[in-house]
C-alpha cells in the first residue's frame, strides 16, 4: 500500500499552504466523496454540475484524513483533517498525482495511440504482439492496457468510463501495473486527454499516430485545433525526462497530417508505417477476404507472411501500426507475426455475429464519418450480395458529421435503416432529421439510394434490417460497437447490438421465416 506523509505532499507544491493536522499517512487519492477510504486525501474538484467542497464533510465521514482545496470549506474538524490549500485543485492535483504514485511511469514501457479511428484495435492488437515476445506468464498478461472498451491489469478487468481516464487515475492504474509485475503499458490517448493534461507525469517511450479526420469539433472546434492538441503527444517525447532509454514517434505516412506530427517529434527516432513504399513498415501482396486478410509483412530487407484475421484494408493499416510499434520496442518480425495471427476479433469492431443464417451480420463501432466509410468500403469488398446499413448519430455530440454520414450511407449500402444511438438530452427525431439531409442526393446506385428506412427504436430496427437479409447480403449495425448500453434523456438503458442480433437471427430460424 502506498503511504506518503501528508507534509511531504504539500512540500512539493509550489505556492500551497499547509493547515490542521499536518501529521497524517495518505494512502489514496480520491476525487468522489462516495469513494473514500480511510487514509485517503480528497481532492475538492469543481465539475460542471457539482463542487467537490460542498462534500468535503462526507469525505471525513468517511475516513479522508486530509483535504485538496482552493477555497475555504466548513464543518471540518481542522484538529482531526490536514487540509492543502491551492490556487486550481484540479491543476495541482495532475501534478501530484504522478508524485504519490512514485512516478509508475518510469518503471513500464510506455506506448501511447493517439488518432481518430484505430485506437482501440491498434492496443489490442500491440498487447498480443508484446505477450507473444515474453511479456506473459503464463495465464498473467505483464502488459496493462488502458482504453475505450475497458482497462486491463494482469487480468483484472477495469469498467472504463473515458477513453483515456483523467490523469490521477491514470498515475493509479499505472502505479497498480508496476505492483503487479507488469513490464510494459499500452493505452489509447484521446484528444480530451491531451487538451486536458490527463497523461501529465507519463514519459511514454512509444507514441503512435494512426489518422486525423473530422470528430469531437463540438469540442475543439476546428480541425486546426484538433491536430494541434494530437501533435502535442509528440512534441512531449522530445521533453527532458528521467528515463534515459530512446523515444520512438511511429507515425501513418498514408494520413496527410504525417509530417505535422513527425515535425514535432523532435528528439525521437521517426518509424514510418502505410501502404505506401516510403514507409519503413508496409504490406504487400494484400488478398482481402471475408475472413480477414493476407499480405506479406515487410519491415526494411524482411518479409513475412501474414493472416491477419481482423476484416477490412483499415484493420491492415492498425496492423502495421501495432508491428512498427512492436519493432520500436525491439521485437522480432517473427513474434510480430505470431502476435497479429492471434488476434481473432477487437470486441465492437468489425465483430461478426455468428449464426445459422445465410449472411453476414457485422458490428462495429464506427460512429465518424470516416470510420463509417472504411466499414462500408470493407463490407463492400468481402460482400457479393447487397449491403444492409444500420446507423444513428449520438446526441449532444458534434452536429457536422451527421449529414456526411446520411451521405455517405446511401452512396456505399443499398439499403439504409437510421435508428437512433446515444440520443442524451437531444430530441432523437431531431438527430434523425439531420442525417436525412445527406441522404437526399443521388448515387450511382439510383434508385436502391431511395430505399431509406427510419426505425427509431435501436432494437427494432436491428430486427427490420436482419429481416430484409438475403443469402450473401451482408448486415453492418454500426455506431455503438463494443457498448452494451443506450444513454436516453432521463436514463441509460441495457442495449447490446449483438446480443439483439443473435437473439433475433435464433427468433427468425425458429419460426423458419424471416418476416419482420
Amino acid at each position: 500500500m502506498t503511504q506518503v506523509p501528508l507534509s511531504l505532499l504539500a512540500a512539493a507544491l509550489p505556492a500551497a499552504v499547509l493547515s490542521g493536522k499536518a501529521d497524517h499517512m495518505i494512502t489514496a487519492i480520491a476525487d468522489d466523496s462516495r469513494k473514500v477510504q480511510a487514509g485517503a486525501l480528497y481532492a475538492c474538484l469543481r465539475g460542471a454540475r457539482y463542487d467537490g467542497h460542498a462534500f468535503a464533510a462526507d469525505a471525513v465521514v468517511a475516513g479522508a484524513r486530509a483535504l485538496l482545496v482552493d477555497k475555504p470549506v466548513k464543518g471540518i474538524d481542522r484538529h482531526a483533517v490536514g487540509v492543502i490549500t491551492v490556487k486550481n485543485v484540479a491543476q495541482t492535483l495532475k501534478w501530484l498525482a504522478p508524485l504519490f504514485y512514485n512516478y509508475p511511469s518510469l518503471a513500464l514501457r510506455m506506448v501511447g495511440i493517439t488518432g481518430t479511428n484505430g485506437k482501440t484495435t491498434v492496443t489490442y492488437l500491440l498487447r498480443a504482439i508484446l505477450e507473444k515476445s515474453g511479456m506473459r506468464q503464463g495465464r498473467k498478461s505483464q502488459v496493462g492496457l488502458l482504453g475505450t472498451i475497458h482497462h486491463v491489469i494482469a487480468g483484472k478487468i477495469i469498467p472504463a468510463k473515458n477513453t483515456t481516464p483523467m490523469a490521477w487515475d491514470v498515475q493509479r492504474f499505472l502505479a497498480e501495473m508496476v505492483s503487479q509485475h507488469c513490464q510494459a503499458a499500452v493505452m489509447e490517448v484521446s484528444s480530451h486527454a491531451l487538451a486536458e493534461d490527463r497523461v501529465c507525469g507519463c514519459d511514454f517511450d512509444v507514441a503512435v499516430y494512426t489518422n486525423l479526420t473530422p470528430e469531437h469539433l463540438d469540442y475543439h472546434k476546428t480541425m486546426a485545433a484538433y491536430a494541434r492538441t494530437k501533435r502535442k503527444l509528440f512534441s512531449s517525447l522530445g521533453r527532458p525526462g528521467l528515463k534515459k532509454s530512446k523515444r520512438f514517434a511511429v507515425i501513418n505516412l498514408d494520413d496527410p497530417h504525417a509530417g505535422m506530427m513527425m515535425q514535432a517529434a523532435k528528439g525521437a527516432k521517426v518509424i514510418t508505417y502505410g501502404m505506401t513504399s516510403r514507409a519503413k513498415v508496409t504490406a504487400h501482396a494484400i488478398k482481402l477476404g471475408p475472413d480477414g486478410t493476407r499480405f506479406l509483412l515487410k519491415s526494411a530487407s524482411q518479409k513475412i507472411p501474414v493472416r491477419l484475421r481482423l476484416l477490412g484494408r483499415y484493420n491492415l493499416s492498425n496492423a502495421l501500426a501495432a508491428a512498427a510499434a512492436a519493432q520500436a520496442m525491439g521485437v522480432p518480425l517473427k513474434k510480430i507475426k505470431q502476435g497479429l495471427e492471434s488476434m481473432i476479433a477487437v470486441s465492437g469492431r468489425m465483430e461478426r455475429v455468428p449464426g445459422l443464417q445465410k449472411f453476414n451480420v457485422v458490428v462495429d463501432y464506427a460512429h465518424t464519418p470516416d470510420a463509417l466509410k472504411n466499414a462500408l468500403q470493407a463490407i463492400r469488398e468481402t460482400t457479393a450480395g447487397r449491403v444492409i446499413l444500420v446507423f444513428g448519430c449520438g446526441g449532444n455530440r458534434d452536429v457536422s458529421k451527421r449529414a456526411p454520414m446520411g451521405r455517405l450511407a446511401v452512396e456505399l449500402a443499398e439499403v439504409v435503416v437510421i435508428t437512433s444511438d446515444n440520443p442524451r438530452r437531444e430530441d432523437p427525431e431531431k438527430i434523425i432529421k439531420d442525417i436525412l439531409v445527406g441522404c437526399q442526393v443521388r448515387t450511382k446506385r439510383g434508385a436502391q439510394a431511395d430505399k431509406v428506412l427510419v426505425v427509431q427504436d435501436r432494437s427494432r430496427a436491428i430486427r427490420r434490417a436482419l429481416a430484409l437479409a438475403q443469402p450473401k447480403d451482408t448486415v453492418l449495425i454500426a455506431g455503438k460497437g463494443h457498448e452494451a448500453y443506450q444513454i436516453l434523456k432521463d436514463k441509460t438503458i441495457a442495449c447490446d447490438d449483438r446480443s439483439i442480433a443473435r437473439e433475433s437471427i435464433k427468433q427468425f430460424i425458429r419460426r423458419k421465416s424471416w418476416k419482420a
